[in-house]
Parts: structure tokens; C-alpha cells; sequence
């Protein structure tokens, strides 16, 4: 049974990396290491002891369950930047013994540098997990489930200074997202202070050169827009220029080599463009949880096998399969994939690895009824996150030569609320943060980050 604990061990750390962690100064040194707040071996445990209950192996299941579950393991609200005596005195101590222990206590209520507390992030993380949807999403239920009862209620009953309320498992989730906002918001407004910032005219402008585009983002619009309706429009445009922006700075400061796009070598473009997606990612997911609440995420595997005449249509109907948008609407949204495919079929991308995959993130925005409130309009916006096999992808590029395209990729799908009220609070912090870092260069963001507008009826 050890060897299996340390397979799966192993297999759940599979997409750590140090760089997705969070600070915590109040508790580092001159000594420091990364820390899963709930360690490794708890998931592990507590997803072999699931397997156990219902007479399975882990050699028998799917590895998408695994994989779901690692994505929570190794998110950024589990990973803090601590003393490394701290870390090594926390890896063996029970999960049944951290609302005990003074020193978690104290690690549970510091403020990481993100302007959060620790235990805050801990529990959005597990709400999380029992509120996902996928195809693989059962053992990050469960496992979020068992995290609830025996980690966030006991830390809850025993720890004060967290303001958080604890109703009852049935009812934690709603509560959880209700009282978070306002956390939420304090994590948007530290990442937008703008006092230590470095404009990035001249990596912009060079860019802006190459009129290399960013993220694919859409919005559907009612056929009556209201005066409110074009107020949210604007500010969903404002939103997608953020993200752009924000992400080429998080390249800049992490990985500026991938910011000398070249035309003239293929992969530089290709992975200027993935990268860019993985670091807009970041942002939508990180940086504006204060104005993007999050409903619901899932994951999902898709693979489908069609005529190519019809392939990119058909994946569209696919993609947005919850929204009943007529054939016209459908065929617009085809036609911003095909532009965003032709950009890419221009440049004849040649691939340095057979099995590289392209991540791609696609902005939708939309408007939804408000229950009970004839005529007043929501804002929403779902990110699909979609990592698209090399195959699938160099295929899709030249479907016009082959009869049949098999497709394959996998995607993460998130629903969001615009928080108007919030927005409205931080739009004078959002436009000073992009003046500054964007230099003389902000036109040129708003090209190099439009929205497609199709309508939705």
C-alpha cells in the first residue's frame, strides 16, 4: 500500500511549480521553501481511503481523476512561500490536529502579500473543489467534502480572528462566496497599486509592431441595450485591455526572452501566444477575483471526429452547447475562431515537439436575465481554458486539405459575475494601474485586445 501512496503522491505533484506560490512575509526567513498548506499526503490519503470505501484501485480508474484533483493540489491558494522550519514542522502534523496546532493557527490567519489572509484562501480553495463539474470532478468532491468537515469547520469553530461564517456543509458554498467579496477585493486593489510599477512602452510598442493579437474574446449582446447594458459593454472592454496588459507585464517580469516575437520564426510567435494565454490565465483567475466572482468551474476531455467542411462550426455548437444562440450568432463566433486560425496558418507555425500542446484562453461575455426583474440585464463572462493536442491543432490549421478531422483537447471552463458595484469602487484604480504601465502605448492595447460583438438572438 505504501508503494500505491507513493505513486499517487507523486502523480497529484505532477504540475507543482514554485513560481504559482504566494508570499507570506510575516512568516519567511532567511531559509525558505514552498508550502502545500494541505500537505500532499493528506489529498492522498484521503482520495485512497475514498477508493477503499468503494472496493476500487487506483490502478483501475482513470488518471483524468487524478489529474482533477492535482489542478487543486497545486493551485496558487494551496502553495505559500514560508520559513522552511515552519514547513518541515508542518508536513507530519494530522489534518485533524491543524486547528490545535499554534503554529498553523498563526500560519492560517497571516497575511500573505497578496493582502489575504491564508485561512481565506484555504477555504475559497475547497469550495472550489466540492463545487466543481467535469467529467473527472467526483474524487475532487469528495475530497473537498472530507476538507470541509475536517479541516475549514474545526479551523472555523476554534480561530476568532476569522470572520468567515460556518452554516453547515449544505450551505458553506453560498455563504463562502457571499463573504468573500470583500476579501476578494482587497486581493484586486493590492494588485493594482501602481506606485512600484515599470512602464512597458517600449516591450508594448515593439509588440504593437508585430500586431501579434491577444486572448480570443467575444460578447453577445440583447438586441435592446439599455443604457446600463452599454455601461457594462464598457467595462467588459476595459476588463479584456486589463488582461492583456497585466498578463504581458507578468511575462515581462517572469519570462521576458518569450516578448522578442520575430515573424520570421514560427515557434516565436506560437509560443509568444501560449504563453501570453497561460499568464492571462493567472490574471483572470488571481488578479481580478474582486470584480469576476466565480459560480462555477469544471473540466472537461473533448474529442470528436467531423468533416472538415464542418469542423469549426460544429466546435463552436460544442463550446457554447449551454447557450441557445440561433445559427447566425453561431456562424459569427465560427468566424473569430477562423480569424484567430488564419493568423495563426500565416505564420506556418512548425512544432519543436510532436506532442507540444497550444493553450488558448477564449473570453465570452454575455448578458443574462435577473430573475424576478423583467427587462434588467446581467453581465457574465465564461473563460474556457482549452489545451489543444499538437495534432488536433496543426490539423485544424490546414482542415481545408483533409476529408476528416479528429480533435482532441482538454479545457477548464469558468463562470463569472461582474460585480458592478465592485467595478464601479475600482475602475479609477484599474484605469490609473493601465495608464502607468501602458506608457504612450495604450491605443495600441486597445487594438491588440478587441472584442468580437455578435448578438445573442
Amino acid at each position: 500500500m505504501d508503494s500505491i501512496k507513493t505513486v499517487v503522491n507523486n502523480i497529484l505533484r505532477c504540475n507543482f511549480t514554485s513560481s504559482n506560490s504566494i508570499n507570506v512575509p510575516g512568516l519567511t526567513s532567511n531559509q525558505n521553501e514552498i508550502d502545500h498548506f494541505i500537505e500532499v499526503n493528506h489529498f492522498t490519503s484521503s482520495f485512497l481511503d475514498l477508493l477503499k470505501a468503494k472496493h476500487e484501485h487506483p490502478y483501475e480508474i482513470s488518471f483524468g481523476y487524478l489529474f482533477d484533483l492535482a489542478t487543486f493540489v497545486n493551485e496558487h491558494r494551496n502553495l505559500f512561500k514560508i520559513s522552511k522550519q515552519l514547513n518541515q514542522s508542518k508536513k507530519y502534523v494530522p489534518l485533524n490536529e491543524y486547528s490545535t496546532n499554534s503554529e498553523i493557527l498563526k500560519y492560517w490567519n497571516s497575511v500573505s502579500n497578496e493582502g489575504t489572509t491564508v485561512g481565506a484562501d484555504v477555504i475559497s480553495l475547497v469550495n472550489d473543489m466540492v463545487e466543481r463539474k467535469g467529467n473527472y470532478s467526483f474524487y475532487t468532491n469528495k475530497v473537498g467534502e472530507y476538507f470541509l468537515a475536517n479541516l475549514i469547520e474545526p479551523m472555523l469553530k476554534v480561530n476568532p480572528q476569522v470572520t468567515l461564517p460556518f452554516p453547515g456543509l449544505k450551505s458553506i458554498n453560498h455563504a463562502i462566496m457571499e463573504n468573500l467579496v470583500d476579501t476578494n477585493v482587497i486581493r484586486t486593489k493590492r494588485s493594482l497599486k501602481s506606485a512600484d510599477l515599470t512602464s512597458l512602452d517600449d516591450v508594448l510598442s515593439k509588440i504593437a509592431d508585430k500586431k501579434v493579437a491577444s486572448t480570443v474574446s467575444v460578447v453577445a449582446v440583447p438586441p435592446d441595450i439599455s443604457q446600463q447594458t452599454l455601461n457594462d459593454l464598457a467595462d467588459l472592454k476595459t476588463i479584456t485591455q486589463f488582461i492583456y496588459l497585466t498578463g504581458i507585464n507578468y511575462l515581462n517580469t517572469h519570462n521576458p526572452s518569450v516578448l522578442n516575437v520575430d515573424l520570421s520564426v514560427p515557434n516565436s510567435v506560437f509560443n509568444f501566444r501560449k504563453e501570453l494565454a497561460n499568464s492571462e490565465f493567472l490574471v483572470i483567475t488571481r488578479g481580478l477575483t474582486g470584480i469576476l466572482g466565480l459560480v462555477e468551474s469544471s473540466g472537461y476531455d473533448y474529442s470528436k471526429t467531423s468533416k472538415t467542411a464542418e469542423f469549426r462550426l460544429e466546435f463552436i455548437k460544442d463550446l457554447f452547447k449551454d447557450f441557445v444562440f440561433p445559427e447566425s450568432t453561431l456562424k459569427q463566433l465560427t468566424s473569430v475562431l477562423n480569424n484567430t486560425l488564419d493568423e495563426l496558418k500565416d505564420i506556418k507555425i512548425e512544432f519543436s515537439d510532436l506532442h507540444e500542446k497550444l493553450n488558448m484562453c477564449v473570453l465570452f461575455h454575455y448578458f443574462d436575465d435577473e430573475m424576478g426583474l423583467p427587462g434588467v440585464k446581467i453581465p457574465k463572462t465564461r473563460l474556457f481554458y482549452l489545451q489543444i493536442q499538437e495534432d488536433s491543432w496543426r490539423a485544424s490549421l490546414v482542415c481545408g486539405t483533409l476529408e476528416k478531422i479528429n480533435f482532441t483537447m482538454s479545457y477548464q471552463d469558468f463562470k463569472y459575475s461582474l460585480y458592478s458595484e465592485q467595478m464601479n469602487n475600482l475602475r479609477a484604480n484599474i484605469q490609473e494601474y493601465m495608464n502607468k504601465l501602458s506608457g504612450s502605448q495604450l491605443e495600441n492595447i486597445k487594438k491588440l485586445s478587441p472584442i468580437a460583438i455578435t448578438t445573442d438572438k
